[in-house]
Order: C-alpha cells, then structure tokens, then sequence
C-alpha cells in the first residue's frame, strides 16, 4: 500500500520558532501561532485520485492557553481545487475544546476525494485562535483498500454479538407426531428512528402504525430542543413531547434523550465556563434514571477502526444514531443497511405512498430475516435440540398432530 507521509509542513502560519520533543521523537519542530484560525501550517499533495478513499492523522500540542476561552477547536482539513473551477473543502478529523494541559492531541480521520478532476489538493489545520501557540508532528496521508470482505465480516460479527444458542429438551411425550414452533416475537437489538411528533400524534394515520410496527426505539426529532419547549422566555410547553413520549411507550416504543448533538456545541459549556458540563448532565440524568442505557447522540461522526477499538476497550457499546445513507442509488443505500452495531437511529423521512428498495430491504431485514421463526420435527430433530437465535423475546408452541397443546410448553 502507497503512502503520503507528510513530516514537513509548508509555513502558512506566521510566527514560527524552533521548539524542541516531537510527539514520534523528532527533535525540532517549528512553532505557530495564527492571525486567522484557517491559516494553519498546510502541504499540498499530489496524485490523490477522484473518489478515492483515504486516512488522515496528525499530532497536534497546544503551547498555551488564552484567558476567556474554555478551550480551542482544532481540525485537520482537506482542501481541492477542482478542474470544474469549484473548490471542496472536507473536514477529516477534529478535537474540540482542546487545552495545554491535553498535551499531544491525535486528529485521524476518513476522507473520499471528490469525483472529477482535481487540480490540487492540500491537507492543513484550522485553529486554534490567533494567539494560541502550538505545534504539529506526524501528518499522514494513507489511501485505504476497499473491504471486499464486508458482507462476510458483518455477517459473522452478528453471528457472534447478536445472537445465542437455544436449547431445547423435550420428556415425558412421544415423539410421533410432535411438533415445535419457536417464535421470536421481539428484538432486543434496537431498531430506531426520529419520530415527527405532531404525525405521531395527529397526523396520517398510515405514519403512527408503521412506527410502532417497525421500530422499538426513537427520538423526538426537535420536540425537546429549548426553542420548541421554551420559544419565548418563561412561556414553556412540554405537552407535545411527552405526549408522544407516553404513547411511544405505550406501544412498546423506547425513548430516552439526554442532550442531543452535544459533540458540535459548547454552548452550555461556555455560557457556565464549565468545561466538563455535558458530563454533569448525563450524571444527572443518570440519576433520574440508572437503569436507563444513556448515549450521546450526534450527526457526520466518523469512526475509524482505531476509534472503535478504543471504544470497545473502555467497554462501551456503540450505536449508530442519525443514519443517513446518500446515495441515489436506493439499492446501494439498502446495501448500507447490514450493519453490525449494537443499536440502530434512522433520520427521519417525509412519509411516502409507497416503500422503495432501500425501505423493502430495511423491512425484509428487520421481520424477516434478523427474527427467529423455526419448526421443528421431534422424530427428525430427536428429542434434544439447540436452534441459534437472535436476542429477544420467544414464544414456543407445542402442537401434537398438529394440536396446539399450551401445557405442554414450559
């Protein structure tokens, strides 16, 4: 595999000294401070391909702090220049609220070219603010493979996360003419969506079936922002929201939300200069209810496989929220759908006369395919079984010359 290692960086940024310990060992590295957060120090590449797919990493070290300002917002960046005449810029990696006191920050992320032809392309940094100091080590530029593999790793990491042996042991009956039909009736992997609240409420009544029909999780969509609770001051109405939170549970519909898109604004955090507030608040939440499985919930969020098994060490579970699948191709945005996560959101859709492929595969996925449904024979199964089964909840039905015996399922 080809790789673009950058360990030079043009001097974009004004300012510049020679400091010494880089992050990989160097022993000189020049440091920067901005008159504008985009100036950052930048490299221009060459022989990046049109929608190719590539990693970006860097090493970044703040050198100071700056009174009034709880922290500093760091991005790596890509910039094109394309032959069209249009420019893109794509936002590969980023540290928010960054201080001195974090040391070396790592900054990696996904990225795909724009398609077309590219006249230039150039990786950089964009902040801190002007009079912050800071240093950068170790900016790379990898293309990645195509996983030609996908369908079969997805595949088996369901096979292992999602699902479970059930075992079965049958006495005190003949086995001539016994028959068991196991049953899953619901899912404990979590299938959700951001529900319209005024349609689930009052609206088209096709909108409020297929929600508690294909999902077991959701969101209220904006009803519980502050400018729909509160949109003038002191005036609050929380009626929609739980209303719709009520009759969601009632349809055995999950919810719960604690402070939605927390990782794009800091407003809490720098209106109270606490830094750590969205920490207290899901501690506060947590007390409210700790049995309650709590996620921050966020759109355009990246994660690599580094990310992912530093997730997974810390022993957290990983959802996937906001799920947007873009492509205009509604079969390959079905392909999308076969993911291997531990708990599904979609974004919500406008409510359509009919279901397309994507919608047809999501269906067939969900109630089909991801749900147990097995019948079982006892002279051919032999009296002792095991069926592998998706986590959830069963129903078992025992019929005897094809009788529904209820007594005799336990």
């Amino acid at each position: 595999m080809s790789c673009l290692v950058l360990l030079c960086l043009l001097p974009l940024a004004l300012g510049q000294n020679i400091v010494q310990n880089g992050n990989n060992g160097s022993l000189e590295l020049l440091e920067y401070t901005l008159n504008h957060y985009y100036q950052g120090p930048a490299q221009t590449l060459n022989g990046l391909t049109p929608n190719g797919r590539y990693k970006v990493e860097g090493w970044v070290k703040l050198l100071n702090d700056k009174a009034g300002q709880l922290g500093q917002n760091i991005q790596l960046e890509m910039y094109f220049d394309l032959d069209t005449g249009k420019k893109a810029y794509i936002p590969v990696g980023g540290h928010p609220l960054a201080s001195s006191s974090d040391g070396w920050i790592h900054l990696t992320g996904d990225f795909n070219a724009p398609s077309g032809g590219i006249k230039s392309s150039t990786v950089y940094y964009q902040g801190p603010s002007p009079g912050v100091n800071f240093v950068v080590d170790s900016v790379s530029v990898t293309p990645l493979v195509a996983n030609t593999h996908w369908r079969a790793e997805s595949d088996a990491t369901i096979e292992r996360i999602r699902k479970s042996d059930i075992n079965f042991h049958s006495g005190g009956i003949s086995d001539n003419q016994v028959e068991i039909d196991v049953i899953q009736t619901n899912k404990s992997f979590a299938f959700g969506t951001a529900v319209k609240c005024c349609d689930y409420l009052n609206g088209d009544q096709r909108y409020i079936p297929f929600i508690n029909k294909h999902f077991n999780g959701a969101v209220t969509e904006n009803a519980l922002k502050w400018t729909s609770l509160e949109p003038q001051k002191g005036n609050s109405n929380y009626d929609v929201p739980i209303n719709t939170i009520k009759k969601l549970r009632s349809n055995g519909v999950e919810h719960w939300d604690v402070n939605n898109e927390n990782l794009h604004g800091f407003w809490y955090q720098n209106t109270l200069n606490d830094r750590d507030y969205n920490l207290d608040i899901f501690r506060n939440a947590h007390q409210a209810g700790p049995n309650v499985k709590m996620f921050p919930s966020d759109y355009s969020v990246v994660l690599t496989e580094e990310h992912r098994d530093t997730i997974a060490q810390a022993g957290f579970p990983i959802w996937v929220t906001e799920l947007d699948v873009i492509n205009a191709d509604e079969h390959k945005r079905a392909d999308w759908y076969e993911i291997s996560s531990q708990g599904v959101l979609w974004s919500p859709g406008c409510l359509r006369s009919y279901i397309n492929a994507a919608g047809q595969r999501y269906i067939d996925l969900t109630k089909k395919q991801w749900m147990a449904n097995e019948n079982h024979i006892l002279s051919q199964s032999c009296k002792n079984f095991k069926d592998r089964g998706f986590h959830g909840e069963y129903t078992i039905k025992v019929k005897v010359n094809l009788k529904e015996v209820p007594s005799l399922a336990q």
